[in-house]
This record gives C-alpha cells, sequence and structure tokens, in this order.
C-alpha cells in the first residue's frame, strides 16, 4: 500500500500540539507548569497569611489567583498555538521547514517506508513506540518525539484499511483519541 502524503504548516501544528498534551512527555510538562503556578499561589497566600495581612485581603488575593489560574488554564491551548505559530514562523523565516512537504508511505510486510526529497526513513514495525487516531490524522511515533503524520485526507477512501493494517501490525502500541 503507498500512498502520497502531502503536509502543510497547520498539519506540523496539529502534531506538535496533539505532543503536548497527548504524550507523557507533554503531559509532565504541562502538568508541571500548572503545579507550579498553584504552588507559588500558595506561597503567596501562606506569607500574606503569616505576615498578619486581613483575613478579606488574603481571600481577595486567593479569588485573584484562582480566577488568574482559571485563564490560564483555558488559554493555554491558544497561547500553545500562537506560541508554535512564531516558531514555524521563525524557522520558515531561514528558508526551511521542519517537516517534508511531499513524501511518499509505503506499508510493506515488514516495515514502513517513507520516501521524501531529502532521502528515505524505513521502520520496523517492532520498532514503533505507539500509534495514535486522531479525527483527522495518525501519528505514527517511533521515539519518543519523532513521528510519522498521515492526513486522512492523503488516504481518502483507504483510511479505514490503514487503520486496521496498523492495528495488525502493531496492536499493543496503538490508542485512538478521538
Amino acid at each position: 500500500m503507498k500512498y502520497q502524503i502531502t503536509m502543510n504548516d497547520e498539519d506540523y501544528l496539529q502534531l506538535n500540539i496533539f505532543y503536548t498534551y497527548h504524550t507523557q512527555r507533554g503531559k509532565r510538562v504541562h502538568r508541571t507548569q500548572m503545579l507550579l503556578f498553584l504552588f507559588f499561589s500558595a506561597i503567596i497566600i501562606l506569607m500574606r497569611f503569616l505576615s498578619g495581612t486581613e483575613p478579606c485581603r488574603i481571600l481577595s488575593i486567593s479569588i485573584f489567583l484562582v480566577t488568574v489560574f482559571v485563564i490560564l488554564f483555558l488559554r493555554t491551548p491558544k497561547m500553545l498555538e500562537k506560541r508554535l505559530r512564531k516558531r514555524l514562523k521563525r524557522i520558515q523565516k531561514d528558508g526551511k521547514l521542519p517537516y517534508h512537504v511531499q513524501a511518499e508511505i509505503e506499508f510493506q510486510d515488514s516495515m514502513i517506508t517513507k520516501r521524501h526529497a531529502q532521502g528515505e526513513l524505513r521502520l520496523k514495525y517492532e520498532d514503533l513506540d505507539h500509534v495514535y487516531f486522531t479525527k483527522d490524522y495518525i501519528y505514527i511515533f517511533f521515539t519518543a518525539i519523532n513521528a510519522l503524520v498521515i492526513p486522512y485526507r492523503c488516504l481518502g477512501a483507504e483510511k479505514e484499511r490503514v487503520i486496521r493494517y496498523l492495528v495488525e501490525k502493531r496492536p499493543d502500541a496503538w490508542h485512538n483519541t478521538v
């Protein structure tokens, strides 16, 4: 099974957003940021309490910090996307892309082969870490941070066939996030 894959900026951004929220490392970074905010908020409130600040001022500080936390929590996805878009623009400014615009992916009996203008990548199925099926993409992680991105639009009517094939090849590595 051979497929022509066309990637664009949006595909690359979606991979990075997915990575942040669904992989162990990404979850750990996100969780650590939130816990640090809560930890420093608790220290500020404790310092105010120990310094003899009036209880209603401590309450107002607490309400303010909780409000900031909720806003940050709700705005994090948009802030992350904005930061990733800026980083991508900076890379493109140098005339480079962090992904291959055109590639061919071939699913063979023992491996997946990705051919692109800069060369070829061969991955044995047993070397795949995780295979994620999302609403619009298949992400095939072959290291903790490297993945093949297969947009469903490039598979056409073959989408279900490819999903079944990958599940069959790596029954222990797939995750459905739809």
